[in-house]
């Protein structure tokens, strides 16, 4: 049997709404007892790892060595079309996280050639949650413009239906600008070159690791002191790593990390590893690079940069200068101060906590010199006009890299590992 190259993985279950809005009800075509068992080894496929593909055993029609039809065995490329079509045990592939099956072979063909347009979205992330959230339910789906999403709780799927677009973003794309904006913006950039330490500095710095770590509050229980730890590494040719860890009492418990190179893109979960292959998630891993100064100012140096002078501009009292940036599919807009040409503050449109599509603008309050180069260090932040001051999401400590640290490559498969590319 051909095995397909490895991608983000599909589930869902019993509401489709279609493309025009219209809402579909699922049928229950396998009985209680199968959805119960689907939900268990959906699990223990999620948390446990998979194997290689091999033949389906004979003995469970839904099942592969690998763990559960994604979709319940319903074809996703049926799906997609608004029908509920069982698949055939003859045809099957996996991708990413999951097997899928389908009911013909014309229609796993047309799968393998193009699985992004297929499969759950966002690497099965909850479609509520943004593709850095909370993992979805293989049992939980909905269709929304001939794309299938899964979501965590029955809840989510309600708010991510009442209102999609509160969800799904947008790619930023360039606005239509003049020669003269244009030029302006590459001496204003210029200028925010020499501010934070020149371009001979920030050439000469291969990288920087920014790390911070701050109580939080248990709601599980009031007897253990829990703490998260956050990480960011930056290189200058644009490979970064974002870690999130959680400890309780000063033991590691929960392990993330997302990582996105020139030649690959993963996140790891303690001994779990997926492959990164929706768009979505991986800008949205880029943002935490973007929300650091210097990575803008190297890819501008390395001609990554398309920057468009917008006028003045007001940052708090502060008045600025207006830089909007565009790189790596992402667009923020730079505050610079109008008699030095420093990034005052920045602001962009993406995913807070709870998932929302909000518009940040973020004020640096505190700067490092990390080897001639200015790195910001604290900052305070607005959202959709609401102020906050994150003390505690502020960076204690940053240092320079030589080079590139080793957890920016894959580590060696191991058998928890759960998804191999080609």
């Amino acid at each position: 049997m051909e095995t397909p190259r490895d991608r983000p993985l599909d589930d869902g279950h019993l509401r489709l709404a279609g493309p025009h809005g219209a809402t579909l009800t699922g049928l229950r075509y396998i009985r209680n007892t199968m959805i119960l068992q689907t939900t268990l080894v959906t699990l223990a496929l999620m948390f446990g790892g998979a194997q290689d593909i091999q033949d389906p055993e004979p003995a469970h029609p839904s099942h592969t060595s690998w763990g559960e039809y994604a979709l319940l065995g319903l074809d996703p490329i049926e799906l997609c079309a608004g029908t509920e079509v069982a698949g055939d045990d003859r045809w099957f592939a996996r991708w990413g996280r999951f097997p899928y099956r389908f009911a013909s072979e014309a229609n796993r063909d047309r799968f393998l050639t193009d699985p992004e347009r297929w499969c759950i979205q966002w690497d099965g992330a909850c479609a509520r949650m943004s593709p850095m959230g909370g993992a979805g339910s293989p049992q939980r789906w909905l269709l929304h413009d001939e794309h299938i999403y899964i979501f965590a709780s029955d809840g989510c799927r309600s708010g991510f239906e009442a209102a999609p677009e509160r969800y799904l973003p947008k790619s930023d794309k360039d606005t239509a600008s003049t020669e003269a904006q244009l030029d302006a913006g590459q001496r204003w950039l210029h200028r925010a070159v020499e501010a934070h330490g020149g371009e001979a500095a920030l050439r000469a710095l291969p990288g920087v690791a920014c790390s911070a770590s701050r109580e939080v509050d248990p709601s599980f229980s009031d007897s253990v002191v829990l703490t998260a730890v956050h990480g960011l590494t930056l290189m200058q040719n644009g490979d970064m790593r974002f870690a999130s860890d959680r400890m309780v009492d000063g033991v590691p418990d929960i392990r993330t990390a997302w990582t996105l190179t020139q030649e690959d893109a993963f996140t790891t979960e303690n001994d779990d590893l997926w492959p990164i292959h929706s768009e979505h998630g991986r800008r949205q891993v880029r943002r935490h690079a973007h929300r650091q100064p210097v990575t803008h100012l190297w890819a501008f140096l390395h001609q990554r940069v398309h920057a468009v002078h917008e006028g003045p501009g007001r940052l708090q009292d502060l008045e600025t200068v207006r830089v909007r940036v565009t790189h790596d599919r992402l667009t923020t807009v730079l505050h610079l101060d109008p008699k030095t040409g420093r990034i005052l503050g920045m602001q962009w449109r993406g995913w807070v906590d709870d998932g929302v599509l909000q518009s940040i603008i973020e004020s640096f309050t505190e700067w490092q010199d990390v080897a001639g180069v200015q790195i910001a260090k604290a900052r305070t932040h607005s959202i959709d006009g609401k102020f906050f001051d994150p003390a505690d999401k502020c960076y204690r400590e940053v240092v320079a890299l030589e080079r590139a640290p080793a957890n920016l490559v894959r580590p060696k498969a191991s058998a928890r590992e759960s998804a191999k590319d080609d």
